[in-house]
């Protein structure tokens, strides 16, 4: 195994908002116009908290549409964290030039040199070709049935104008075109979109192997992101998935033993190495800290810390590949934007539905996500780096507002997902009424983004409301799964509701 070095660089001018002072904005309780106007409160007095009207726990079922949509709340937590306020900030998108990309790549490649990320060779694809013919590792899922076929004329398609070997293509760090990622293609068919836009970042560090990958928001569209990965690991949320899958592949026909019993010894072995991991985590924590502070990133709080296995091999195409004698015990530490104590945090496994056409509500639509940020630590330092919408405040909308009730939030939600079941019924042709019933298992008071008023482009974070529930549907008297962890964000302020654009 390389050893890797954890690089504290002091020496470097490297501030997110560069050399500008930060303009003077003196302190307002109001900012606001359109939705939240009327709803600006003075802060809390010194040492008090906020009262939420909420309670702990949730039980009750709720119809709409004479049992078109049934809502079951039963023993549903209700998360309220403890706050003083409940402020509305607004963000902007960071502009990342080529300057910033300099810095970042400086900081976590230090003098090795940097390689375009080459093309995967013949060798290589066929490689994974045989796996997925042959059904082994992931591949050997039944899950993955419906998928082999298209992967097949995918990857041989790839391998046909695949290179023998590559040669090492020594770059500077600047935004390129976007390029294609052969993994993607082969299992969704995704190829970039021809364009002239350089608003991407490719690179591989010599010294290390580790891959770096940026990209940016530019014209309104794309997203800011900055990876640094040296190898990769699982962690617990991983392990969660596995264990949901094993669970339904259990009650499968037809199952492959000798594969299945290979998946639950995966899960096994991923288990215990997370079970004994002892890592010191305040002191990985304070590294942490450290390097996002080397690095100027002030905005964000930890959210998380949770245990890992780091493996030095790359795990994309295929986490069963895991080399358990090799991987070592690791921690994730988690950042995200936070606004008032409330933090903008998804669940890991979090699944939104999109409406194409619309639904007849108050709807936000944010330009851009929360920002989030990972590192993973080993004892011999950082050996990874995900940084996603990047973005930096701008300015205090409201210093505290005035929450809906939960009544009234509960019942914008049971109106939405109702909403939501028409806009269904619109669209189908059948004649079969169908019956949908959503099993609500939290609720959660957080923040999050919505579109600025009069500044679309940027988005204001105010508090919201997320529910977490599963989702059933029955046609013609036959219930039917869709779905866990389906998630619906309302504004805690008006109850408009929180839209994720594509999700």
């Amino acid at each position: 195994m390389k050893k890797i070095f954890i690089f504290f660089i002091a020496t470097i001018c490297f501030f997110l908002s560069g050399c500008r002072p930060t303009p003077e904005i003196p302190p307002v309780v109001n900012r606001s116009e359109g939705g939240i106007q009327n709803s600006v409160i003075e802060p809390e007095k010194e040492g008090e908290l906020k009262e939420i009207s909420a309670p702990e726990v949730w039980n009750e079922t709720i119809d709409k549409g004479e049992g078109r949509v049934l809502i079951q709340a039963e023993n549903a937590d209700v998360v309220v964290p403890k706050v003083q306020n409940t402020p509305v900030i607004e963000v902007e998108a960071m502009d990342f030039d080529t300057t910033l990309l300099e810095r970042m790549v400086t900081f976590f490649a230090g003098n090795s040199k940097i390689y375009k990320k080459p093309q995967m060779t013949k060798s290589e694809l066929e490689y994974y070709r045989d796996k997925i013919e042959n059904r082994k590792g992931i591949y050997g899922n039944p899950q993955e049935s419906a998928w082999i076929s298209m992967e097949l004329s995918n990857i041989k398609e790839l391998i046909e104008e695949a290179p023998e070997t590559v040669e090492k293509e020594y770059i500077q760090p600047e935004f390129t075109c976007a390029q294609m990622s052969e993994y993607r293609y082969v299992r969704a068919g995704e190829q970039e979109e021809e364009t002239e836009k350089k608003d991407h970042f490719y690179a591989v560090s010599e010294d290390t192997g580790a891959r770096i990958e940026a990209g940016r928001k530019e014209d309104g569209s794309g997203e800011n992101f900055f990876y640094y990965r040296n190898g990769d690991y699982l962690d617990s949320g991983y392990l969660e998935t596995v264990k949901l899958d094993i669970a339904t592949l259990k009650e499968k026909s037809n199952l492959d033993q000798e594969w299945f019993s290979s998946y639950e010894i995966f899960a096994g072995n991923l288990e215990q190495r997370l079970k004994v991991n002892i890592l010191d985590q305040e002191k990985i924590k304070h590294a942490a800290d450290s390097i996002l502070e080397d690095m100027g990133i002030t905005e964000l709080s930890v959210v998380d810390v949770r245990p890992c296995v780091w493996s030095e091999k790359s795990l994309q195409w295929d986490q069963m590949e895991i080399d358990w004698e090799t991987a070592k015990d690791a921690l994730v530490i988690e950042y995200a934007r936070t606004s008032g104590g409330l933090s903008s945090k998804l669940p890991d496994s979090a699944a939104f539905y999109y409406y194409a056409n619309g639904l007849p509500e108050k709807t936000y639509a944010p330009a851009f996500l929360p920002e989030s940020l990972i590192m993973v630590f080993t004892e011999n330092g950082l050996q990874v780096f995900e940084w996603n919408h990047m973005a930096k405040m701008v300015r205090v909308i409201a210093d505290n507002t005035k929450l809906l009730p939960f009544e009234e939030i509960k019942e914008r939600f049971a109106q939405h997902v109702f909403y939501g079941a028409a806009s269904a019924d619109a669209n189908t042709e059948s004649s079969v009424k169908m019956k949908e019933k959503y099993v609500v298992t939290e609720v959660r008071l957080m923040s999050f983004y919505t579109e600025a008023y009069g500044q679309p482009e940027n988005a204001w974070m105010v508090p919201a409301w997320l529910f977490v529930y599963d989702h059933y549907i029955d046609t013609g008297g036959v219930e039917r799964y869709l779905g866990s962890n389906i998630c619906t964000l309302i504004h805690a302020v008006d109850g408009g509701y929180i839209e994720l654009k594509g999700s």
